[in-house]
């Protein structure tokens, strides 16, 4: 109480002042037109600018909910592509074959790969081997060696996994992709040279394939990690090796790992199944 009476004797003076100004400020406008108009300007410019302010914060609030549903969205069209893929697969055998696949069409059918969307939450471009860290784990049904995708292409493998999030080996590491040219669908391996985050490499191209400045480079399908056709790159540079007369051919990631913000983890049901074929058989090449 004393330091609020001390405050008023030391700026009683200013404080007065400050209200005759204000109350003449009132009798002026509220009397003499002209003064009225510029003030009810002035009121209006700061009123608008206000409320621009607002708009713009509830706008942005706005795009960030509708953000996250066009991006819950993508991952339901990406499984409906694959069920759609799958049967068109299953009438293109059923067309080729003289056995009758009506009965096929009774039966429940769920999508081979479902896909789990997650935030970055951190991500490296520029070391030798670079990660991506998701705002998913394993109590979202994220596990180890599935693959991650994003609406441009490829982004990398899952390597470990607690409970609320994700390690990623990104493209941009030791990391070998299994890709196809859609040309010719020929088959192929993608890896990064360690150097800019933008290009990829492949290597050994055998010479009748002749590869081709613009070719466009996908995921194969021809394992448990990535489904069929997601983009990987295009092939911007094309060199002969003078000893083997293979190729070798620079391309540019669909994706801009600069620039990841959502992500896809693949979810393959037939995953685990798939591991333990490949992993019984590589067993039994050792063996003989």
């Amino acid at each position: 109480m004393e330091t609020l009476i001390k405050f008023f004797k030391q700026s009683g003076t200013t404080l007065l002042f400050l209200f005759l100004e204000i109350m003449a400020l009132v009798v002026v406008c509220n009397n003499l037109a002209y003064q009225r108009s510029v003030f009810g300007r002035v009121s209006t410019v700061l009123t608008a600018q206000a409320n621009a302010v607002t708009t713009a914060a509830t706008e942005y609030l706005g795009l960030r909910l509708f953000n996250n549903q066009l991006v819950e969205e993508n991952a339901a069209l990406k499984e409906e592509i694959e069920v759609l893929r799958e049967e068109l697969v299953r009438l293109h055998a059923a067309e080729k074959d003289s056995i009758s696949y009506e009965f096929l069409d009774s039966l429940p059918h769920t999508p081979i790969t479902e896909y789990i969307t997650a935030k970055v939450v951190y991500n490296t471009i520029n070391q030798r081997h670079n990660i991506v860290i998701i705002n998913k784990g394993s109590a979202d049904g994220v596990m180890a060696d599935m693959g991650v995708v994003n609406t441009q292409g490829v982004v990398g493998v899952v390597q470990s996994v607690t409970r609320h999030h994700a390690v990623i080996i990104s493209a941009l590491n030791d990391l070998n992709i299994s890709g196809k040219f859609t040309r010719n669908n020929f088959l192929t391996s993608v890896m990064w040279n360690g150097k800019s985050p933008l290009f990829g490499h492949v290597e050994n191209i055998p010479r009748h394939m002749a590869p081709q400045v613009g070719d466009t480079i996908t995921t194969s399908g021809y394992s448990a990690i990535f489904p069929e056709d997601v983009p990987i790159g295009i092939v911007r540079k094309v060199t002969q090796n003078s000893t083997t007369a293979e190729y070798d051919a620079v391309i540019e990631w669909s994706t801009s790992f600069g620039t990841l913000n959502y992500v896809h983890v693949v979810n393959n049901a037939n995953r685990e199944e798939i591991k333990q074929l490949i992993s019984e058989n590589q067993e039994e090449e050792e063996e003989k």
